[in-house]
């Protein structure tokens, strides 16, 4: 799988760079990752980057963004290789919700994979009070961010401050769900929880 997705890449990106020239490696792949954007998104980093947009720090600011963003990857691949459905599921949204850029269509790129999720029936049976007090935190934290950004935007409000700290917390609640993932997937605090996931355990969408 991982052979087949380098070749693919490779490929495609040879044949662009073969018709384009140096303009598609500049837009396609250095524009991400020098991009900074200075409005205010989901992002914990808008802040930052808004505050010293005009100085040296930005492109420091963006660079250190990518630090957590992979050190979460790393982690999230060790902990749910076994089941590669959710790990990609989990593994996506992590480097959504670390991004230095993060609007409402990103949630997408995790979201289309949650169909073909499965977990263990009985981690879904044990965990499923924790899962649904995760998702009511995550949906709360983003009804206060939509909050804050609705004065900030349609009423003039200068709530910038709190906008960031609804970021602030936002991010923690993706982080939490993110590992609620990684819970129902290795059986964390569960004896043998792992083994049965590895096993083959029955899932359940």
């Amino acid at each position: 799988w991982v052979a087949s997705a380098v070749v693919a890449w490779v490929a495609t990106t040879y044949i662009s760079w073969a018709a384009y020239g140096d303009a598609f490696v500049d837009e396609a792949l250095g524009y991400h990752l020098t991009r900074t954007d200075h409005r205010h998104n989901y992002s914990i980093w808008w802040y930052s980057l808004y505050l010293n947009f005009e100085s040296p720090l930005r492109r420091l600011l963006g660079q250190l963004a990518l630090a957590p963003q992979a050190m979460f990857l790393v982690v999230t691949a060790l902990c749910l290789g076994h089941n590669l459905p959710l790990c990609m599921a989990v593994q996506t949204m992590v480097f959504v919700h670390t991004n230095k850029v993060l609007t409402g269509q990103y949630f997408l790129w995790y979201l289309v994979l949650l169909p073909v999720v499965t977990i263990p029936k009985h981690q879904l049976t044990r965990h499923r009070r924790l899962l649904r007090h995760t998702l009511g935190v995550w949906v709360t934290c983003l009804v206060l961010w939509l909050t804050c950004a609705y004065l900030l935007e349609f009423q003039g409000s200068a709530v910038w401050t709190v906008l960031w700290g609804a970021s602030l917390l936002f991010h923690a609640a993706s982080l939490y769900l993110a590992w609620v993932g990684v819970v129902l997937g290795c059986g964390c605090g569960g004896a043998g929880g792992r083994r049965g996931a590895g096993a083959g355990a029955p899932g359940t969408k």
